[in-house]
């Protein structure tokens, strides 16, 4: 039930915009951890919303513990979810997406290794041409790029040419998705073009 009503709360914050929603989705998610204890199969999804809602909190408000919190609770659910777990996909976004948060604030090169590294088994858990592995394809081209940027390996841009090659690839023409998936393949091409010629 308190799992329920923080997922009912969360909802609601993303089409409203209202923080009091938020505050209560993570009082929920809170109480319903308690209740779940080491031990409990349902532990993983109750950190993993709870994760999911400090995330949210970071984006809103910029704590810094909001999202050292969401890095944990995402690090930790994780651990505790088998392979075919049901957001096991989408848990690995939101990891990958604190991590990179923490990178851009602490440039340490390991987290965004890490961003990376749950980027790709995010990327390995879609079917072919779903939509979530096209936003998958991208994710993980840009946080390569991002790499790039910090260590000039030539590999990770090129890497990234290729995961927006195939999301051009995949993505079915004249949807709207196919501008925006040219206009990223051209932007990191013109970015070798312009390093290298």
């Amino acid at each position: 039930m308190l799992n329920n009503l923080g997922v009912t709360y969360l909802n609601r914050y993303h089409h409203l915009r209202e923080s009091q929603d938020l505050e209560n989705a993570i009082e929920y998610h809170r109480n319903g951890l308690l209740i779940r204890p080491v031990g409990h199969p349902e532990r993983g999804s109750s950190l993993i919303n709870l994760a999911a809602c400090l995330l949210q909190e970071f984006e809103r408000s910029e704590d810094l513990a909001a999202l050292e919190n969401a890095v944990k609770y995402y690090h930790d659910g994780l651990l505790l979810f088998d392979a075919g777990h049901p957001i096991l996909a989408a848990s690995h976004l939101g990891y990958a997406n604190a991590l990179f948060y923490r990178f851009q604030r602490h440039s340490e090169l390991g987290d965004l290794n890490k961003t990376i590294d749950q980027h790709r088994k995010a990327l390995s858990l879609h079917p072919i041409r779903s939509p979530a592995k096209l936003e998958s394809l991208n994710n993980l081209a840009n946080a390569l790029a991002s790499r790039f940027e910090v260590e000039m390996d030539i590999g990770d841009l090129d890497e990234a040419i290729q995961l927006h090659r195939e999301r051009v690839s995949l993505v079915p023409e004249g949807h709207y998705g196919q501008s925006v998936a040219l206009r990223n393949l051209s932007g990191v091409l013109w970015w070798r073009y312009r390093r290298w010629g």
